[in-house]
């Protein structure tokens, strides 16, 4: 939550307990006895509404935050799996050169494309964690 809403919340919650006791010291006043307040007081429910419209709003602004939180652990998690598969793909590919090193005829020129392929995911694998990087910043 950024220092503004904060501030907001603040504000508002602080308003809301002086409205009340500027409202109780009037009471107080104009009704002497315990059965005209509680008559005036059924007629000012509107302080229980507003009470029940905070709560409302800080939990809508708590799953805002658990959404985005959420989001940002899947892309985490992405990344991750991101490292795991390059690692997969380049020792994949090592072993493909050490095996061509080795081949003779055909079976060489397929283990080249063999390692053409591995290379080529291994760089849509680097342009997707490039992109979920720059989504999520440092972690």
């Amino acid at each position: 939550m950024t220092k503004k809403k904060i501030l907001f919340f603040v504000s508002a919650i602080i308003g809301i307990v002086l409205v009340y006791a500027v409202a109780f010291s009037i009471l107080k006043k104009a009704a002497p006895d315990w059965p005209t307040r509680g008559q005036i007081g059924d007629s000012l429910n509107i302080i229980t509404s507003l009470f029940s419209i905070l709560g409302f709003l800080i939990l809508l602004s708590t799953l805002r935050l658990q959404l985005r939180e959420m989001n940002r652990m899947k892309r985490i998690s992405e990344l991750e799996t991101g490292k795991i598969l390059i690692q997969h793909y380049e020792q994949k590919r090592e072993v493909l050169e050490q095996e061509r090193e080795r081949a003779e005829g055909p079976r060489r020129a397929n283990l080249t494309v063999g390692i053409r392929e591995n290379s080529k995911k291994i760089e849509r694998l680097y342009e997707i964690m490039d992109k979920n990087y720059d989504a999520i910043g440092d972690f």
